[in-house]
């Protein structure tokens, strides 16, 4: 019993997704825009963001357009490597109560995720709401869509932190940390990350939008260096990426895979099956739950659970 609890405590500690930095921003200068430095592009250049005092400010006092023509509604900047399979941490203030949040996804015209706060004016299809909202946009080719959207006020202190989670197809949202919004979607290919105000900032009342920090990470489920974008076994640690039949599943993934073996036994196909063949269940038993990514803690569970097993067979013989 002792070793069955000391395994369940360890099991998932070992399972959990290593997050190696992609980069990350917590000086961002002082009496310039942003646009045009450190790798920064934005998509709304009539009001620029600006670097001051450190912080990454938004200056939008106006709203509306459509993702990609470049108006108010894309008032996003974005830099760093593109990615898919992202962990995205932003420290933000707003006192204003219109939309600031995050964008990631984004391929630098109208393909992009926002992750956004909002107790006011939001972008569409959203449009106005009454009440502080998170929510959770998918844009693509400039075909917008809302995955979701949910009732969250802001803390009462200068600093609020967003988390965006987007790992195995979930995409997880997180408010000062807790999490609102967990949702699965076919993601979008890999995109930069960024922020993202609408009609919240240095406008005409003067109040502050701004971000003071951000970390980009990947994620790296296997813990292998080797990140989940470009890996090619996910679940299972393959530093080398080996690829014996080069169908772009790694051989990690594969060990136990019996569906390319050559059968040379001849009596297969003349002898009567009236037994039951033990290697078969044993193959099927590996083969079932592996997926090469996106489920491998039942095989390394299902393993625990045959090693732990071992001694009580012997006892009790």
């Amino acid at each position: 019993m002792r070793w069955f609890v000391l395994v369940s405590i360890l099991l998932p500690t070992l399972a959990l997704a290593a997050t190696p930095l992609a980069w990350e921003r917590d000086d961002f200068g002082q009496g310039h825009a942003l646009a045009g430095t450190d790798g920064w592009s934005n998509g709304y250049a009539a009001d620029p963001w600006w670097a001051t005092n450190s912080a990454a400010w938004s200056v939008t006092d106006d709203n509306g357009g459509s993702y990609g023509s470049g108006e108010a509604v894309d008032n996003w900047i974005i830099r760093g490597q593109e990615i898919q399979q992202v962990y995205i941490t932003a420290w933000f203030e707003n006192e204003d109560n219109d939309t600031i949040g995050v964008v990631f996804g984004h391929d630098g015209l109208d393909t992009l995720y926002l992750a956004a706060h909002s107790a006011d004016s939001s972008p569409p299809p959203i449009g106005s709401v009454e009440s502080g909202t998170l929510f959770l946009i998918r844009v693509d080719d400039g075909e917008d869509e809302v995955l979701a959207e949910e009732a969250a006020d802001l803390a009462d202190v200068d600093w609020n932190k967003l988390d965006v989670r987007v790992n195995d197809g979930h995409i997880r949202v997180l408010l000062n940390d807790v999490e609102h919004i967990d949702v699965v979607d076919t993601l979008l290919p890999r995109g930069q990350v960024g922020f993202y105000a609408f009609d919240s900032g240095r406008g005409s009342d003067m109040s502050d939008a701004r971000f003071d920090r951000i970390e980009v990470r990947w994620f790296d489920d296997d813990n292998d260096t080797v990140v989940d974008d470009d890996d090619n076994c996910e679940a299972t640690p393959n530093p080398g990426q080996e690829d014996a039949d080069e169908d772009g599943i790694g051989d990690a993934c594969e060990e136990g895979d019996t569906d390319t073996d050559v059968d040379t036994d001849s009596d297969i196909d003349t002898d009567v099956d009236t037994d039951t063949d033990t290697d078969e269940i044993i193959d099927d038993r590996v083969t079932g739950t592996k997926d090469c990514g996106c489920n491998g803690g039942s095989v390394v569970f299902g393993l625990g659970l045959w090693l732990l097993a071992v001694p009580f067979l012997r006892r009790r013989r």
